[in-house]
Parts: structure tokens; sequence; C-alpha cells
């Protein structure tokens, strides 16, 4: 119910991870046995830092202090010593969860949500902070002003207050300086908004004060040569800016768009992940409805689990989940996290097997195998396009030109060829945009307008427009070539952005 409150999280792109995903994701990504940690002793677990750069209500947090609880119950009686979770907890919440946000409201409920297994308890310390965002003179950037370095410094607004990081202690709140350190876990479901399509980056701001900021941003990432596409969203440059702090055997946790393992903005951020970690888990879900793994969103998304690693390791075995049906709760999400962790995954190439994901006797999913090698040089979506380990395994098949038939094997050869040596990719949407104008006048310029799909039911469609070059740049946009861009016009469409569970046909072929 508390994430309900926040009425305006569409325009921060903050949809907060639901606590179920958030149990599993934690639980897969805090398994003892890739952790130099003695969980048994709390000493040793006051020396690891995790952090969530932007925490919401911190449901990520609170599912990690669960999850190392559990860790050090099970450690400490593998050990024949008795647990002590109160000191465990205050370590925690005293010294090893860092929470970073812009919203004042979020961090004082995450600070709720960690003190809530030892109420009656005033923690002096806590880690939790609140960065501006936004300003006329000098815009802050909120948790990614950690782009210039560990430390933030406190500094002063237009009217002379101070504007630093808040933090919410047990006592109230301070104004102060920051050096967030090292990390061995960073865990984060970042806001997810994109340049594209009305570019909302920063959207709760007024729309001088976001051009301020997307341009402030775009300057940072440029200068800094943060490995991060700015097009894909905030979510790629939070994931660049999580790689910065993890130190070398640390995790990165993360709950992204499902774009991430095949869009073409996202490139950037799969091969920075490629290049520093070892991939452990891709979670997706297909469970027909409920692709997300966050509240107030009907987005895919996925959950990516990954170790740096000091040197590219391309035999660790990736764990692809196909999930067919999403935990409901997170008493069951520890029931799928156990199913995975022990699960056989076979291997997409060189194996007919098929491993189902089981609860009692209710299938949950699939699981496979997939190449790292592969992954290290940014393929990502061999195992995840089909809910069935068969499909995914017919569909890599055919990348490499072989037909693969499930209890036949490769049957025969299949010349294909990547696109851009079957032709030319012509515009897209947004320099069609920033060269022509919809109007209702005959001119010379015929195109097919719109993807409604109720409409378009068929793949051969003809012209239901008239454009019009533009005679000076819309406000805030460049001005394209338009004689350009129209010799580059094609007749075969290909969608932008498009619905699974509406659509209709994914591209189509004009008559003229």
């Amino acid at each position: 119910m508390a994430h309900r409150l926040r009425a305006d999280a569409k325009y921060f792109g903050a949809c907060y991870t639901t606590a179920p995903a958030a149990t599993l994701l934690l639980k897969l990504a805090l398994e003892p046995e890739h952790w130099n940690v003695d969980w048994a002793m709390p000493a040793s677990i006051r020396a690891v830092r995790i952090a969530d750069l932007a925490c919401g209500s911190g449901v990520l947090l609170q599912a990690a202090l669960q999850t190392v609880l559990d860790n050090h119950v099970r450690a400490a009686g593998a050990q024949g010593r008795r647990p002590d979770l109160a000191l465990v907890h205050r370590c925690l919440v005293e010294h090893v969860l860092f929470g970073l946000d812009v919203v004042p409201s979020a961090i004082h409920r995450a600070a709720l949500a960690l003190r809530a297994h030892q109420a009656e308890v005033n923690f002096p310390a806590m880690q939790l902070y609140t960065f501006p965002i936004g300003g006329r003179r000098h815009p802050k950037l909120g948790s990614l002003e950690f782009l210039f370095g560990r430390q933030s410094a406190v500094q002063a607004d237009l009217l002379g207050g101070i504007t630093g990081p808040e933090r919410t202690t047990g006592a109230g709140t301070a104004i102060e300086s920051l050096e967030i350190p090292r990390l061995e876990l960073c865990v984060m479901n970042p806001p997810f908004t994109r340049s594209v399509g009305g570019n909302l980056l920063f959207g709760h701001l007024p729309k001088t004060e976001r051009s301020k900021l997307q341009a402030s941003l775009k300057d940072v990432v440029k200068r800094h040569q943060v490995r991060a596409n700015i097009t894909a969203g905030l979510g790629s440059v939070f994931a660049a800016l999580g790689h910065q702090l993890v130190k070398p055997g640390g995790h990165l946790a993360l709950v992204l768009p499902r774009a991430l393992l095949s869009g073409v903005a996202w490139e950037d951020t799969r091969k920075l992940i490629g290049d520093f970690y070892a991939v452990r888990y891709i979670v997706v879900s297909h469970e027909p409805g409920a692709w997300n793994f966050s509240e107030n969103t009907s987005l895919s998304e996925c959950l990516v689990i990954a170790q740096r690693l000091p040197a590219r390791v391309e035999d660790i075995p990736v764990k692809v989940v196909n999930l067919w049906r999403k935990p409901r709760a997170s008493v069951e999400a520890l029931a799928y996290a156990a199913a995975i962790r022990v699960a056989d995954a076979p291997p997409l190439v060189g194996s007919i097997a098929t491993r189902e994901l089981k609860i009692g006797s209710s299938k949950i999913g699939e699981i496979v195998q997939a190449s790292a090698a592969r992954i290290a040089r940014g393929c990502w979506n061999d195992g995840v396009a089909f809910a069935q380990t068969e499909l995914s395994r017919t569909a890599l098949y055919l990348t490499d030109g072989q037909l693969y038939v499930p209890s036949a094997g490769v049957v025969a050869r299949v010349p294909v060829r990547p696109f851009g040596q079957l032709g030319t990719f012509g515009p897209d949407v947004r320099d069609v945009f920033d060269g022509f104008e919809r109007t209702t006048t005959v001119t010379p310029y015929r195109a097919v307008w719109g993807h409604e799909t109720g409409a378009v039911a068929n793949m051969a469609q003809a012209p239901n427009a008239y454009l019009h070059p533009l005679v000076r740049a819309r406000r805030g946009r460049p001005l394209r070539d338009a004689a350009l861009l129209w010799s580059r016009a094609g007749r075969l469409l290909i969608a932008e952005r498009f619905r699974l569970n509406t659509v209709r046909v994914l591209s189509v072929r004009s008559e003229h």
C-alpha cells in the first residue's frame, strides 16, 4: 500500500520492485558460495557494504537485510554457534546498507522498513540519504552526482540555503556530505524513463528545468566517458554508476527493462557488464500479462545478477530462468530461489535436454544454460526469447544457419544474412519527425502513418497520410535534411514499439 502513496512515480520513472521479486533477486545475489564472507560472524558482516542508489521505499534493501539475516542463521547453525540476530540487524542498519534517493518521503519509508524487525530500537546512525535534484543555475543530478567521484559535497542553492545530501537517522534528518564506499553489492531498480517518445528524463521537473538537467546529464556522460546510452534511459546510466562503485569481486543485482537483453540502445550496458563481469543469472517472466517485476507498470523487465571479476571468464555457467508463473508472495519466492539454485541447467547448444522448474507438482518455468562467451560478446537474448527451451534452442541454431528440429536434431542448412547485408535501414521515427510534419494537404510525400493495432491488421498497407518538409526546426530539436530523409524512404516499415498482447503485425509493406 505504501507504494501507492507515490502518485507522481511515473514522472520520476520510479516503479518500485514487488516484494516477491526483491526476495528472489537478493536470495540469488547473496548466495553464500559466491561471497568471501563468514556469515556466522557479525564482525565479518559489518565490513560488507551494500547500496541501492535509487532505493525508493527500500524494498530491495529490506530484502537484502532479510537475506543476510538468513545467511547468518544458517552459517551460525552450521558452525554450532548461536546466531545473534539483534547485533547483525544493528550492523546492517547502521553500517552495511546504504540507500540513496531524490524523494524524501521514500527515504523515510525506507527507514521504517529497515527498522521493522526491531521497531523498539532507536538507530542513531542510518546510511539513508536524500539527494537534491534539479535547480536553475547549477542543476543537480541526484545520486548520479557520484559520476563525478565517490564524494558528494554540500553546496548552496540559489537563495543561499544548503542543498547537499540529507541524511535520515533515528533522530531525524541532517545535511552533510557523503563519501560512498566501494561496494560488495550494488542492487537497484533504477528509473526507467527514456529520451525517446517525448523525452521524459527527469519528467517530474518543469520543462525548462528538465531540459537543463537533460543537457547536464548528456555532458557528464560524454565528458566522463560513461559507458551508457541515454537513449536507453536513466537505467543505463545508473548501471554504469553502479559499476564504478562495485569493487573487484563484488556484485551487481539489477531490475531493468527487458530491452537490456537485445535492445540496440542497451548495447553499451551489455558490453560494459560483459567486459568486467561474469553474469550468473538472467531471470525473465513469460506469464501472460505479467512480464514485469515492478509495481504499477506493465513493462517487460528482467533480473540480472553478475559478479565483477579481475579478468573476463567465459567458462562460468550463465543460468537463464524463464518463469511461466511469477511468485505471488515473498515466502513463495524463497522456494523459487531454492529450486533455481539447485537446478542443473542444460546448455542450449550441444544438448537436447529440457530442465523444468517445479514447486511441488506445479511447473513454474524452465531453466537453461547460456553461453558465457556469447554473453561476454553482448548476445544476451539467446535463452530468453521464448518460454520453451526447445523454441529458444531452435532460434539459436537458426541464427547460425542450421535448421534444428526437436527430436531430430539439425536437419538442414538455411542461408541467413544480417539484415544490413540485405538492405539499408532508413530513418527512424524521430528522424522523420525532425524533417517532416503531417498535413491534410496533398503533397508529393506520401507515408504510412501510425500503428494503431485495431486498424493495422494486414502486412500490406497503403499510404494514409501526406507530409511536408519543415521550414525550421521544432523547439529543442535539430532540423533534418528532408531531401536526404526522403531519399532513404522504403516500402518495408518496421514498428518502433509494440505491445505483444495487442500487436497483429510487426512490419508492413507499403503498396507505393
